[in-house]
């Protein structure tokens, strides 16, 4: 009678999260760590540059800074519950905290006129992905329930957004068209 010498082996499949999406305030008090401002700059002045001079990326930087607004980024992060196991300030400003940079949303307040999304941009590697779709789910839902507000808008400049904001619920309400005049 041979004895048995199979070791018996329980396979585990491993678990792996995937990123997840974080949106985080970023108030003015440190958004000139030279940490936090260098991430949307580059976005901030491709938007800038296409307004086609509506705007530079100064106004931009005052609006932040001066106005009555908010600034969101938007990070994906490997592990939700350990990146928010830190204190705001310090896992928005300590680059030894793991996360990335994804895109970022400037909402502005005019009066009593609703909030209005003045600026959501989106880094190239995340375009076909479902960062802009949960990062604005996570925006719209913060924003309401800061605001109650009846309404928000949005404005945007790119080709394609007309789609994305009526598939988000919103309606076009004004358009700006801007045609160069050239010098006779």
């Amino acid at each position: 009678m041979s004895e048995d010498t199979t070791i018996k082996t329980e396979v585990v499949e491993e678990v792996k999260k995937q990123p997840e999406l974080i949106l985080e305030e970023i108030p003015p008090s440190i958004f000139n760590y030279p940490t936090v401002y260098p991430l949307m700059q580059t976005l901030a002045k491709e938007m800038a540059d296409a307004s086609l001079g509506e705007y530079t990326l100064q106004d931009t930087m005052l609006c932040i800074k001066f106005n009555p607004s908010i600034l969101y980024y938007a990070y994906v992060v490997p592990d939700k519950e350990v990146y928010l196991g830190f204190d705001h300030t310090r896992r928005v400003t300590d680059p030894k905290i793991e996360r990335e940079f994804a895109g970022y949303a400037l909402v502005t307040f005019n009066g009593n006129a609703p909030p209005h999304i003045w600026q959501a941009a989106i880094i190239p590697k995340y375009y076909h992905t479902n960062v802009l779709d949960n990062g604005f789910k996570a925006l719209l839902k913060d924003l309401v329930g800061k605001f109650q507000p009846k309404e928000i808008t949005m404005s945007a400049l790119r080709e394609g957004w007309e789609d994305k904001a009526k598939g988000m619920g919103f309606k076009s309400t004004f358009t700006v068209y801007r045609k160069k005049i050239e010098n006779t």
